[in-house]
């Protein structure tokens, strides 16, 4: 006579079976504490970063500002990810993008050595590997001085 049990009844297996199969709750927290503070939802893969060191992210204005430029671009903060570098230790490109999945990643203002990135010349964008990097004016830079603006939305509309 067999002694297996076979059943796909849910209460007699929920009664069977009560210890844990797999313990994936404690990798995915592993991750988010990886994870930078960030701004927006990311659905996009848009990665902007930023050197705000007074600011959790943006000053009022400078949020103000990119707002109307991703609406000008039929986006929104749902769309994008921005991670203030100043309020986080740098990382390794690799972390970078295995946590954010960047198409674009633009540095306003911030130092392209904090994620890794070297020899980027100021607003000129690079291409590698089907991503766009552009480093570029910080908005306070550009909120002060228009000629900048005008380069960097001549610049962000090639994304």
């Amino acid at each position: 006579m067999a002694d297996n049990l076979v059943t796909n009844d849910p209460v007699a297996l929920r009664a069977l079976m009560n210890e844990t199969l797999f313990a994936v709750e404690e990798a995915v927290n592993e991750e988010k504490a990886d994870l930078p503070d960030f701004l927006g939802n990311n659905k996009k893969n848009l990665l902007f970063l930023i050197d705000e060191p007074a600011y959790d992210f943006f000053e009022d204005a400078d949020l103000e500002a990119f707002a109307k430029i991703l609406a000008a671009k039929q986006l929104s903060m749902d769309d994008v990810a921005v991670i203030n570098c100043a309020h986080h230790p740098p990382m390794d490109p690799g972390s970078l993008h295995s946590l954010f999945k960047p198409k674009n990643l633009i540095f306003l203002g911030a130092d392209p050595l904090w994620a890794g990135c070297k020899g980027l010349t100021l607003n000129k964008p690079e291409v590698a590997d089907g991503r766009y990097t552009l480093l570029t004016y910080s908005f306070a830079e550009m909120n002060q001085q228009q000629d900048k603006k005008k380069i960097f939305w001549s610049l962000i509309k090639q994304i």
